[in-house]
């Protein structure tokens, strides 16, 4: 469990000073989330804890705070009386209203008193889908980060970073099985919280194959929770239009919600982050990374080494006189403003015409 000082006022405020612009009370939901993880690992039911909360417990040092808990499994939703119960931080729990009508799909708002002035009492979303756990590899690891102390080592089995990204993969395809970008419920910083993770994972991922394995074990999944039947090409073109339309922001026209996102999506990220400032050069960067792991999944090219692909300085020489394809050509000038961006592009391209 989360040990008591860190429920206290200094502790959260302690972790707003890596940030001015973070926002304290996204540091305290990050808390009550680990603390509601904690007690479902105590309720000992079988679930896969997953989504962007989990990549605290991959990476040591962490980048942004996430404030929803993710997990799959098949039981019994009753059980969460006994939480309420047990511990008393946590005030009830009721239906968060998500807008949909998936039956495999169960949202749960955890509340609980926050200890911020001048704040309304606050909940953890606990996002379940009701299905048996589909990974390619699970392992186990112990409940603790930087963010927080505590009181006893409890383990949770979470995917490993490359399921894990071939899973968060499928969630960035807004016009067929990931999230919508122009409904109701849209929020340009969740677009720009999934490209800042996947390109975390592509950074520290190595196996191609476990992620193309990851991926069409989700895809099936999402599919089934939506009773839809797109093709796996289908959704990578999806994923790869999108980070084309949000790499090209700034100097192309394209559909009305990528300056939205770019602009609005990346000031909020800024309220989540423990690292550095995000801007709108970061998330193009971030969009390039997320294209080329969808287009090596597309044209099967698990032969590739990702440690080769990934960028260093040493790699601008190879860029002096490259151009990319047709349908990628409005990205011309990030060759001058962002060689990084430019050069995931580039192998993109490359990887689309046969070329590599």
């Amino acid at each position: 469990m989360v040990n008591e000082k860190c429920f206290e006022l200094n502790w959260i405020n302690g972790i707003k000073k890596s940030n001015a612009q973070l926002n304290p009370v996204y540091a305290e939901n990050t808390i009550y989330a680990f603390e509601l993880l904690s007690e479902l690992v105590n309720l000992n039911i079988d679930f896969v804890f997953k989504g962007g909360t989990s990549l605290l417990l991959h990476f040591p040092q962490p980048r942004r705070l996430s404030t929803d808990i993710d997990i799959i499994g098949d039981f019994d939703l009753e059980i969460f009386d006994a939480i309420i119960k047990k511990n008393p931080r946590f005030q009830g729990f009721k239906d968060a209203d998500r807008k949909h009508d998936l039956p495999m799909i169960k949202n749960l708002g955890f509340y609980y008193d926050t200890v911020l002035p001048d704040v309304d009492d606050q909940f953890v979303l606990l996002d379940i889908i009701k299905a048996k756990p589909r990974f390619p590899k699970i392992e186990e690891k112990e409940i603790k980060c930087d963010l927080l102390e505590t009181d006893e080592a409890l383990i949770v089995k979470i995917p490993t970073v490359e399921s894990l990204l071939g899973d968060k993969l499928t969630a960035f395809a807004p016009d067929t099985i990931g999230i919508p970008l122009e409904d109701d419920t849209f929020r340009p910083v969740n677009v720009i919280k999934q490209l800042f993770d996947i390109s975390l994972l592509f950074d520290a991922a190595n196996d191609l194959q476990e992620i193309n394995e990851a991926y069409n074990m989700s895809h099936k999944l999402n599919c089934e929770i939506r009773d839809q039947h797109f093709k796996i090409d289908e959704t990578l073109n999806d994923t790869i239009q999108t980070c084309l339309e949000l790499s090209s922001e700034g100097f192309s026209v394209g559909r009305n919600y990528a300056q939205t996102i770019m602009n609005k999506g990346c000031n909020r990220l800024n309220q989540f982050l423990i690292s550095e400032p995000f801007s709108v050069n970061l998330a193009k960067k971030h969009a390039a990374k997320v294209a080329l792991i969808a287009t090596i999944l597309k044209k099967e090219r698990f032969d590739l080494k990702l440690i080769d692909l990934k960028y260093t300085k040493k790699k601008i020489e190879q860029l002096r006189d490259a151009k990319i394809h047709a349908r990628f050509s409005k990205l011309m000038p990030l060759k001058e403003s962002d060689a990084e961006a430019f050069y995931y592009w580039y192998l993109t391209s490359q990887i689309e015409e046969g070329k590599l």
